[in-house]
């Protein structure tokens, strides 16, 4: 996959959970900082990132398919 694939699947993606993988990845934010961002629990932001990490993965492998 190139770039542009990422990109596109990445788009397709909740907002909340791009908001998670770019706040923790490119931004360097903490788990405090996304959960003020994102209005919720720092104690959940673990799972959260783990399932929008399975998520964007499930997309990768299904070809960015949203039905599949």
């Amino acid at each position: 996959y190139g770039m542009g694939a990422y990109r596109i699947i990445f788009d397709r993606m909740k907002e909340d959970e791009q908001q998670l993988l770019m706040g923790k990845y490119l931004m360097d934010l903490s788990d405090a900082e996304l959960a003020q961002t994102l209005g919720c629990k720092a104690s959940s932001i673990r799972m959260r990132l783990t399932r929008a990490r399975r998520t964007f993965i499930k997309k990768l492998q299904d070809g960015g398919d949203d039905n599949a």
